[in-house]
């Protein structure tokens, strides 16, 4: 499989009477956007803005942000499962808007509680808060929806992500004609043979709990999916799409279609490395057996590619560290040797135990800093998708343009962010 995705860089999105592309400039219509959603008697409105790095501007009630992408040469299209058959992409050719991203702000319509409670997450364009938000450094096209009377949340939830997939691959459209700043071309290739380097697989771990704190692949929950091989091209192409909306634990979509891990081992292919492939593998299992049945299925996998390691990413907290530990257990029982990126939780002060879970076979772990670490954050001019924030921490309701506290539970992406941005943490 090559897949060959030609990237069109973005550097500012305008509101305007037209659909196009002038030059790094996307114009972008505000009543045909709504007409996306209009379709479908969920939605009573879209409010539609433009935020920019560098802007004193917040974003608030964050769920998902996506980047706009559209196959133009090859099987199956961008975000397969939803805007067409679930067909395998991966290989051909695919457009995207670099450095754009559809960001979507809505509160949903009935409460929720438990495990499956959603959790606030917000973007800051600017100030302290700024590094540790995805999309803070990209032109975002924020559309802050709210839900006809009497609407579930679920169906209030399936047609925002069906309505920005498709506006997605709408704009993804409008480079057709245009010539791209980068191309990139992205193959396993089979003819590196041993001399490569040693035989790396990618674990993705990925949240699945439940309605509003799920993922989707292929256009269908993750909920019972056991390990599952994949093609590192079908994530660049669109197959995982987020559905998770708890705080800054999540992972955006954008976010799986450029994961940086995959990315890195790509750049190291044939170099550093053979990169062999990506095993699909979920978090926030109820039970021990099931804990276990999945670990023990991804190192079976792992071990069947004939993989020298494996690196393992921690995607939750005290749950889905338990998952993580046990793959990275597995795995270094079967002699494939495991890195672990995590996030700490170390308290306010990073004093407390840094790890939820901790085998000692576990002994080769990237730290992606401190996400409990207190930050200071601005207050801002203007705020998008809400006048209130709410954390899970607190009962209180605060205006959403003043400054606060915050951590990485609630910046948006918060734990990918850090690694992303080079946080770590280091021993004194």
């Amino acid at each position: 499989m090559q897949l060959e995705l030609a990237s069109f860089k973005i550097n500012r999105v305008e509101l305007g009477p037209e659909m196009a592309l002038h030059g790094q400039t996307l114009i972008v219509n505000p009543e045909a956007i709504r007409n996306t959603f209009f379709h479908d008697n969920a939605v009573e409105n879209v409010a539609i803005d433009v935020a920019h790095p560098g802007e004193s501007m917040r974003i608030v009630h964050v769920l998902d942000a996506i980047e706009p992408r559209v196959k133009t040469v090859g099987p199956g299209v961008a975000f397969p499962g939803f805007l067409g058959s679930a067909k395998t992409v991966g290989e051909g050719n695919t457009a995207r808007l670099e450095g754009l991203s559809i960001v979507q702000t809505a509160e949903f319509p009935e409460p929720t509680s438990g495990v499956l409670s959603i959790r606030e997450a917000f973007i800051d364009m600017t100030g302290p808060a700024a590094p540790y938000c995805a999309c803070s450094n990209t032109a975002n096209l924020v559309l802050s929806f709210r839900p006809k009377a009497g609407i579930t949340n679920e169906k209030f939830d399936t047609a925002i992500r069906y309505g920005s997939l498709k506006l997605a691959e709408q704009l993804a459209t409008l480079t057709r004609g245009h010539t791209p700043q980068d191309i990139e071309r992205f193959t396993l290739n089979s003819d590196i043979g041993e001399n490569g380097g040693p035989r790396i697989a990618y674990i993705l771990v990925i949240r699945q709990q439940g309605p509003l704190i799920q993922n989707f692949l292929y256009g269908v929950p993750t909920a019972g999916l056991v390990p599952t091989l994949i093609h590192p091209n079908e994530l660049l192409d669109g197959a995982l799409v987020s559905g998770d909306f708890k705080g800054g634990l999540r992972v955006c979509t954008a976010l799986h279609c450029n994961d940086p891990v995959v990315k890195s081992l790509y750049a190291s292919h044939g170099q550093e490395v053979n990169f062999i492939g990506v095993i699909l593998a979920t978090a926030y299992h109820a039970t021990h057996q099931l804990k276990e049945r999945s670990a023990q299925y991804a190192a079976k996998l792992a071990r069947l590619l004939r993989g020298d390691g494996v690196i393992v990413p921690l995607i939750g907290a005290g749950n889905a560290s338990i998952d993580t530990m046990l793959i990275t257990k597995a795995c270094e029982e079967v002699g494939i040797k495991t890195v672990t990126i995590c996030h700490e939780i170390g308290g306010a002060e990073g004093t407390d135990s840094p790890l939820s879970e901790h085998f000692p076979e576990a002994d080769a772990i990237v730290s992606m800093g401190n996400i409990t670490r207190e930050i200071n954050v601005s207050p801002s001019n203007r705020v998008l998708g809400g006048e209130t924030l709410s954390f899970h921490r607190s009962d209180k309701t605060i205006d959403s343009s003043t400054g606060f506290i915050a951590t990485g539970h609630d910046f948006f992406c918060g734990a990918w962010q850090m690694g992303i941005s080079g946080f770590t943490a280091k021993d004194f």
